[in-house]
């Protein structure tokens, strides 16, 4: 099938389709489809409801990220690690699409104004995820059915330094750096990057933000 056409957008009746026979649904169980408003690196949400409010969320990547075919194989073996990643329910590589377990709409940023007796108990579970994932070793991972992005090097230590100054401190704090402080900073933190370089190498989390 030519590449345009296998990754066109798929119609409403084609991703409900695929969830139905994702599940296993009876034809009198049919159930609908919601977009969802967040989206990105060329992927859409759906949330697709059933039964006694039972849903799914099913999404659709595009190609053009090509981290976006990896996902669903990242996600098993996270499960597999006990991360607490949302289960895979079925991926269809050839379409794009991917139905997975619904955690519902609420993230750490939805809770920004609760009280410390909710958010402390949360941030503490957040962590110690993140703590069970940055504990599994690089080379755990089976190479043959999980493909991971570029592990960090100099050069994409570089290139997260540079965002930093350019997205943040210039845009965001509106701060001009003076050459001088550049210089010493830079060779802080290249000085960092290279012990970072030396460590033993583990899984990472890239963007651990409180909307994601």
């Amino acid at each position: 099938m030519p590449s345009d056409l296998r990754h066109a957008p798929p119609a409403q009746k084609e991703l409900i389709a695929f969830a139905e026979e994702a599940l296993g649904l009876q034809p009198s169980a049919r159930g609908t489809l919601t977009a969802l408003s967040g989206r990105g690196s060329n992927r859409r949400y759906f949330r697709f409801e059933w039964g006694e409010a039972q849903s799914a969320i099913l999404v659709h990547y595009e190609s053009g990220r090509i981290e976006n075919s990896y996902f669903a194989a990242i996600a098993q073996f996270l499960l597999e690690e006990e991360v607490p990643v949302p289960r895979i329910i079925r991926h269809d590589a050839a379409r794009g699409l991917i139905l997975i377990q619904d955690l519902e709409d609420i993230d750490l940023w939805a809770l920004r104004d609760a009280s410390w007796d909710i958010r402390g108990s949360l941030y503490r579970q957040t962590l110690t995820a993140v703590h069970r994932l940055h504990s599994i070793p690089a080379g755990r991972v089976p190479s043959e059915r999980v493909t991971l992005m570029e592990p960090f090097g100099p050069s994409l230590y570089q290139w997260e330094r540079d965002y930093f100054q350019n997205h943040f401190v210039k845009a965001v704090c509106d701060i001009d750096l003076e050459p001088d402080f550049v210089l010493r900073l830079e060779n802080e933190l290249g000085l960092l990057a290279r012990r970072l370089h030396a460590g033993e190498r583990c899984l990472v989390h890239r963007d651990l933000q409180s909307q994601n």
